[in-house]
Formats: C-alpha cells, sequence, structure tokens
C-alpha cells in the first residue's frame, strides 16, 4: 500500500542543497522518504546512516 507524500517528506525529497540530516521518531517515514529520494534523484548519490 503506497500512501502520499506529507508535506514535510515533499521538502526533503525535493530538497537540491548539499547535506540534510532528517530526524524523526521510529515509524515516521524516514526510509520511505528517502527511498523516494532516491527514485526521484537518480542522478544523486546518498549516504544514509542509522
Amino acid at each position: 500500500m503506497s500512501y502520499p507524500d506529507t508535506p514535510e517528506q515533499a521538502k526533503v525529497i525535493a530538497w537540491k542543497g548539499e547535506r540534510l540530516v532528517v530526524c524523526a521518531f521510529a515509524g515516521s517515514g524516514k526510509t520511505t522518504t528517502l527511498r523516494r529520494f532516491a527514485e526521484e534523484n537518480p542522478t544523486e548519490r546518498m549516504l544514509y546512516v542509522a
């Protein structure tokens, strides 16, 4: 099941800066958001530290 992006998730997915830190509680959708970022930005490199 897929849910629409929240406004906060949309900001992360649309990020075009150099560095971004995403801090949120467990179950808030961080991994889903970063997967969506990767799908929308296939040429960008990303380091995901949990």
